[in-house]
């Protein structure tokens, strides 16, 4: 090899078997190679697991979206640039003109302005409760298609709590989906209902110290539109979380009695 290519591909270097380093290394690469184009076309196709793209994915961030999953206690997560990012991209993908999301007054303010400005532009309708109308939802839900419920507990940053059992019960019943932001209660609560989108910003508590900017999407299966719409976030970002995530308990009980005391 002339030395000019060396500079630009120069030899690996890995721990040998039996010796991996404590921390996950950050996987800085933007692009993947593969030995084949035959390999690279399955692994395109989904045929074999790999990398070929930092927007889609890379092994510092998918270490990041298995440990949330887990968390959570669903099968996959997708990992995206921030929070409001995670919002935008999941209400994208389920919905098409002409369906109608229920969603609530208290509820996140850029979320409501991704449903009122951003989806109703391409024909989404929608309908606007309190958290506390159980009996206008059930009312709403019966009188029209609905695709999407969408709510959070706490609601951020008023801090209502959500009967989460009830609403996620009366979505299944009318067809709807049953999507919540989760950030304010952690990964680790409200695995057991039957929700079937979870959203959170990695911003707050995941992170706790106000240096990292991201967001997740975690669901029993995924198919993530995340190579189209370009919305990873670094790997940097990716390393960061999961290493502040043990003491993730420890930063939301501290915050618990502010936000008891900060509840109407």
């Amino acid at each position: 090899m002339k030395k000019p290519t060396l500079v630009n591909h120069p030899p690996d270097v890995a721990p040998p078997p039996g010796n991996q380093p404590v921390i996950a290394p950050i996987y800085q690469s933007v692009k993947y190679e593969f030995e084949t184009i035959d390999d690279t076309l399955r692994m395109l196709r989904g045929d074999a697991p790999g990398y070929f793209y930092m927007r889609a994915s890379n092994p510092t961030t998918r270490q990041l979206e298995l440990t949330l999953a887990q968390l959570q206690g669903r099968d996959d997560c997708l990992a995206t640039a921030s929070g409001v990012n995670a919002i935008a991209q999941t209400l994208l993908a389920l919905t098409k003109a002409g369906d109608h999301i229920l969603c609530f007054i208290e509820t996140y303010g850029p979320t409501r302005n991704i449903i009122r400005r951003l989806l109703g532009r391409f024909g989404v309708e929608h309908t606007f409760l309190s958290i506390e109308d159980l009996a206008g939802v059930e009312n709403v839900l019966a009188s029209r298609p609905t695709r999407l419920i969408v709510f959070e507990s706490p609601t951020n940053p008023v801090t209502k709590v959500a009967d989460i059992e009830r609403l996620t019960e009366l979505a299944h019943r009318h067809g709807a989906l049953a999507v919540m932001d989760n950030t304010f209660a952690g990964f680790h609560q409200h695995g057991e209902y039957d929700v079937d989108v979870f959203v959170h910003s990695l911003t707050k508590y995941a992170s706790g110290t106000g240096d990292v900017m991201g967001g997740a999407v975690i669901a029993r299966a995924l198919r993530s539109a995340a190579p189209a719409a370009g919305s990873g976030g670094c790997a940097a970002a990716a390393r960061a979380s999961p290493r502040r995530m043990p003491r993730i308990r420890a930063r939301i009980a501290r915050a618990a009695p502010h936000r008891r005391r900060a509840a109407p």
